[in-house]
């Protein structure tokens, strides 16, 4: 690798492992799949990782299934997953 960033464009993540993400970069679109999905709503993977828009082109799957009610991102220097959808909120 010559110290450069492996360029990333698939990859599957044990949401229950516990592991980290350093030295990589995400290519313009590629396929993150998750498995071991716990119910919340957001998870974070920790790393030291720039931001990256290009994974929000990325397809993401649950346990090799397609599946578009979660989106990718990289935030505060960790991969972060969100669950889409409705919420309504109450104060």
């Amino acid at each position: 690798m010559n110290g450069q960033p492996l360029a990333v464009s698939s990859l599957t993540l044990d949401a229950t492992d516990g592991g980290s993400l350093e030295g990589v970069t995400f290519t313009e679109s590629g396929t993150l799949n998750l498995v071991n999905l716990p119910t919340s709503r957001e998870i974070h993977i920790p790393g030291h990782l720039a931001s990256s828009d290009a994974l929000a082109n990325w397809d993401v799957r649950i346990n090799g299934r397609p599946n578009a009610r979660w989106s990718v991102s990289v935030k505060n220097g960790q991969v972060a997953l969100r669950k889409m959808g409705f919420a309504v909120i109450i104060w």
